[in-house]
């Protein structure tokens, strides 16, 4: 079943936003595995060279859930997120609000032949992403490209997931 688009809020659709990204890859695998590495957050820095110090909310984690909080330093930032759609394996979204901006980032894991399209897009908003528009817009495009390969590499590695809090309570 293809998934639908990202639901973005009004005030950060890509139409009006000043800056939007798309980078999508395709993986030869399954969309619940890939989704399974995507919603571990507590490993995204082991693929994610812009992730760093990142923490969840009311002992919130290793994954992420619908409305889990959590906070990450991303290009040197500390941003306090909030995943707002969580429809497993297709659709994954979060609001990031940081100084000078705030942004909404969402994932679509879409079925094809042997594998699966992953999408990711950004819009971002306010007055660093208005006043730098242009070399935000060219970092990001970049830093996704990157995370978008390392997430295949992890997922093509096939690594094993630690088990979540969840499941070592049962």
């Amino acid at each position: 079943m293809p998934a639908r688009d990202i639901e973005w809020p009004p005030e950060l659709h890509p139409s009006t936003a000043p800056v939007f990204i798309h980078n999508e890859i395709y993986i030869p695998s399954e969309p619940e595995v890939v989704w399974q590495h995507l919603i571990r957050a507590s490993h995204w820095h082991e693929h994610y060279a812009h992730c760093r110090g990142l923490r969840f909310a009311d002992d919130g984690g290793p994954d992420l859930a619908e409305d889990t909080e959590f906070s990450w330093r991303t290009f040197g930032v500390r941003v306090t997120t909030n995943v707002t759609e969580f429809k497993p394996p297709h659709r994954l979204a979060w609001r990031g609000e940081g100084p000078g901006g705030h942004a909404y980032h969402g994932w679509v894991i879409d079925p094809v032949a042997d594998g699966c399209r992953v999408v990711t897009q950004e819009a971002q908003s306010g007055l660093f992403p208005s006043l730098l528009r242009i070399p935000v817009r060219r970092v990001l495009r970049r830093a996704h490209r990157l995370w978008l390969e390392g997430l295949a590499a992890v997922v093509m590695n096939d690594d094993p997931l630690p088990a979540s809090r969840a499941s070592q309570s049962d």
